[in-house]
């Protein structure tokens, strides 16, 4: 965390392991020796990364014609923590 000593603004990027609350106090002085002093509280949400869905593979399929087949998929989105909401499919057959 750095103080611009001209501008007084406060830069500071949290890293990974600095999640939670921080408290932060600031403290100004003059050259006449007075001084005073205010903090403040910043809390460091821990958010996943986005990162991309992954989709388990599937087997080669075998499909007689003027027969249904019927395929599984298995998806998941780590930064969801829960299964993916939706799932677009584009079938191509050679």
């Amino acid at each position: 965390m750095t103080i611009n000593p001209t501008t007084g603004a406060i830069h500071w990027i949290p890293g990974a392991g600095q999640a939670g609350q921080t408290t932060v106090t600031v403290s100004a002085a003059d050259p006449g020796g007075q001084s005073a002093e205010t903090g403040f509280t910043v809390t460091v949400r821990a958010e996943a990364a986005n990162n991309l869905p992954t989709i388990a593979p599937v087997d080669d399929q075998s499909v007689n014609i003027g027969e249904a087949v019927r395929i599984t998929l298995s998806a998941s989105d780590g930064a969801l923590d829960s299964n993916v909401a939706s799932v677009d499919i584009t079938l191509s057959i050679v």
